[in-house]
């Protein structure tokens, strides 16, 4: 699935990741903010893709950790503040993307540039990879 989704993001079409993030997902940036739910991360890559249209993943390695994928590799772009060698972690529920994080030297607080009114903010990894109540 980590696969998988890796491959829709690097088409930078929106619409090859829509059956892939879960419904309560979370993607949480490099600055510890996040969006949750499926429609804000949906949203949230409509916008980045429009705007940065040469953005792809390129693993290294892949690995397993319990419930969790660690993916290395380099972020590719247009802009050089988002290429990076970045560190993700992944979780994986009933066969769809529940959390997304990056871990890297990108200094954008891209949660908040892609869809302000929905951000949260931790400065707390841990916190951000919590799940939220209702």
């Amino acid at each position: 699935m980590v696969r998988r989704y890796i491959s829709a993001l690097n088409t930078g079409d929106p619409a090859n990741l829509e059956g892939l993030p879960a419904e309560d997902c979370r993607l949480v940036d490099s600055r510890g903010g996040w969006l949750e739910g499926r429609d804000n991360a949906l949203s949230a890559l409509r916008v980045f893709f429009s705007s940065e249209t040469d953005f792809r993943i390129d693993t290294e390695t892949i690995v397993l950790r319990g419930d969790e994928v660690l993916v290395r590799g380099r972020a590719e772009a247009r802009d050089p503040r988002l290429a990076k060698d970045t560190l993700w972690r992944v979780r994986v529920e009933a066969g769809k993307v529940a959390f997304w994080q990056s871990y890297g030297a990108v200094d954008l607080p891209l949660a908040r540039m892609l869809l302000p009114q929905k951000v949260g903010i931790s400065v707390d990894p841990d916190a951000a990879a919590a799940t939220s109540g209702p």
